[in-house]
């Protein structure tokens, strides 16, 4: 059995002994085997190649009615403080190697850091906590903006002004 399939058998496994009621385990089911695939399909580890589910993926996400925490999402990120010549921008990076999320980091002229993320909502949460965490200590003011994904990046990069 490939890796794929032991994947979403394993997901199935898990949840034929539940309790919970049939429409629950069908969007589990479901969100499990999109997240699976997106996963075992991404080109290197650690990096979300962003993008709409397309093909079967779209059908079934439209069919059990996936929740919004695995469709993609565009986070648009300031961050204000001492911000710049800290290395931010390759913390950043090092950090999305760690989630899968697409997008880029850029110094500005003003002081300020632009973070551009795409990934599926709980994975952008997680990243963008975690860039809290790590680079906090230089943070004074976040500005943010969240909407759909574009699906324009293939992976995390840093970008040069």
């Amino acid at each position: 059995m490939g890796r794929r399939a032991t994947a979403i058998a394993s997901a199935h496994s898990t949840l034929a002994g539940s309790n919970k009621p049939r429409r629950e385990a069908q969007l589990a089911s479901g969100t499990h085997q999109i997240t699976a695939r997106r996963l075992l399909e991404s080109s290197s580890p650690g990096r979300y190649t962003g993008g709409f589910p397309r093909g079967p993926d779209r059908a079934a996400s439209r069919r059990v009615g996936v929740a919004e925490s695995i469709l993609p999402q565009r986070r648009t990120v300031y961050y204000s403080g001492h911000v710049q010549g800290v290395g931010f921008r390759f913390t950043a990076r090092r950090i999305a190697g760690r989630f899968h999320v697409s997008g880029y980091v850029q110094n500005l002229d003003d002081g300020r850091v632009l973070l551009v993320a795409e990934g599926a909502t709980e994975e952008l949460d997680q990243f963008l906590a975690a860039i809290a965490r790590e680079l906090g200590r230089h943070i004074d003011n976040v500005q943010h903006a969240a909407g759909p994904a574009r699906g324009e990046f293939e992976a995390f990069d840093i970008r040069y002004a």
